[in-house]
């Protein structure tokens, strides 16, 4: 079962494993940046260690999860647009990995101006994945 767009057809089923799997990367970097966020608030973001100490466990474990779901909603954004750009335009290159990057962060453009999104980490996982993508093309090549 698929859906016609462009030149490919786009299926239900790798969509899916590709959010899948962009929600699941996402969601790891997400959990791993935001332990590193509170420790930094702990060691350096308050003025005074009496401060570092009010932050309670559950707020510490909340802002955790909170860039771990943030993260997560993002890489499978990005994950099933890219999919879908690369069927639409019947190839896989660069320009798409730009189009769905720009196109999976326009959501979170109000928490990148609120500085509650760190973008920089958003762009850093889209620019390994198109790595990982051209690297994979160039072994292919290779085997031909």
């Amino acid at each position: 079962v698929g859906l016609a767009m462009g030149s490919e057809r786009v299926s239900r089923g790798s969509l899916g494993m590709r959010t899948a799997f962009g929600a699941t990367v996402g969601g790891f970097t997400g959990l791993m940046l935001g332990a590193m966020d509170v420790s930094g608030i702990m060691s350096m973001g308050a003025k005074t260690p009496a401060a570092a100490r009010k932050i309670t466990g559950a707020e510490r474990g909340a802002m955790i999860a909170r860039t771990g779901v943030l993260f997560g909603a993002f890489g499978a954004l990005y994950q099933g647009t890219r999919y879908g750009v690369d069927r639409m335009r019947g190839k896989s290159t660069s320009e798409n990995a730009a189009i769905a990057g720009f196109l999976s962060l326009v959501p979170f453009t109000p928490l990148i101006i609120r500085r509650r999104f760190n973008m920089a980490y958003a762009i850093g996982i889209i620019v390994f994945d198109e790595y990982n993508d051209l690297e994979r093309q160039r072994m292919m090549d290779d085997r031909d």
